[in-house]
C-alpha cells in the first residue's frame, strides 16, 4: 500500500507541477502575434476572435489556392489549375492541383520552348525527330499534310507514353484525344484500345437516335 500511495503522490505532484507551469508560461498567438497567458492547457490563440478568424481561413483555404508563381489566390478548381498525377499506396491514380496556375504554367512552357525549341522537348521524351511533309497523312483520319495549317490540325509524331515508342503521325487534335482516353483507361483499369472500342459502340448505338430525331 505504501508503494501505491507513493506512486499516486508522485503522479499528483507531476500534475500540479505541470498545471502550475503552463499557468505561468507566456505564449505567442500565431494569428496576431500577441503575448498572452493561457487559461487552459491547449490554448493556442489569445482570444476567441483570433481562433474564429483562423477557422475561417482554413475553410477558405479549402476552396482557394495560392499560385506559387504569381502569388494570386484563385479558386481551387481545374478551371484555374491543371491536374497532375500524384499516386499513393491507397490511391495509385490520385490527382492533385499543380502549384502554378494555368496562366503561369502556359507562360513557363512558352519560355521553355522559346529557349530550347520543340526538337529538344521531343528528344527528352524519346520521340523521334520526324518532320511531316508532303505525302504524309494522319494515321487515323487520313487527313493529308497541309502546310501552314491551324496548330490543332497539323500533323505531329505520336508515341506511347509508357514505352516511348514512336507510333506514327496523327493530327494534334487526335493526339490530345488519345491522351485523354489513355488517362481515363488508367483510372478505370482497362486497356486504352478497349476503352476506345467501347466509345465506338456507344456512338454507333446513339447514331440511329440522331437520325430519327433529324
Amino acid at each position: 500500500m505504501g508503494t501505491s500511495a507513493g506512486v499516486r503522490k508522485a503522479w499528483i505532484d507531476r500534475k500540479i507541477y505541470g498545471y502550475a507551469r503552463w499557468r505561468r508560461e507566456q505564449r505567442t498567438c500565431p494569428r496576431c502575434g500577441a503575448i498572452f497567458t493561457p487559461t487552459f492547457r491547449v490554448q493556442k490563440y489569445c482570444t476567441q476572435e483570433c481562433y474564429h478568424l483562423h477557422r475561417t481561413e482554413l475553410v477558405k483555404a479549402r476552396t482557394e489556392k495560392l499560385c506559387k508563381k504569381c502569388g494570386r489566390m484563385l479558386p481551387a478548381t481545374t478551371e484555374y489549375f491543371n491536374l497532375h498525377l500524384r499516386p499513393t499506396k491507397k490511391n495509385p491514380t490520385a490527382e492533385v492541383l499543380q502549384a502554378y496556375c494555368r496562366d503561369c504554367h502556359r507562360e513557363k512552357s512558352k519560355q521553355w520552348y522559346d529557349q530550347h525549341g520543340i526538337d529538344e522537348q521531343r528528344n527528352r521524351l524519346g520521340i523521334p525527330n520526324v518532320t511531316p511533309g508532303p505525302g504524309d497523312s494522319c494515321a487515323i483520319s487520313g487527313q493529308p499534310f497541309v502546310p501552314n495549317i491551324d496548330r490543332r490540325d497539323r500533323l505531329v509524331p505520336d508515341h506511347d507514353h509508357g514505352t516511348g515508342v514512336f507510333r506514327g503521325l496523327i493530327t494534334d487534335r487526335l493526339n490530345g484525344a488519345l491522351g485523354f482516353f489513355e488517362r481515363q483507361a488508367k483510372i478505370v483499369g482497362v486497356p486504352a484500345p478497349e476503352l476506345l472500342r467501347r466509345a465506338a459502340v456507344y456512338l454507333e448505338q446513339s447514331e440511329p437516335n440522331h437520325k430519327e430525331g433529324g
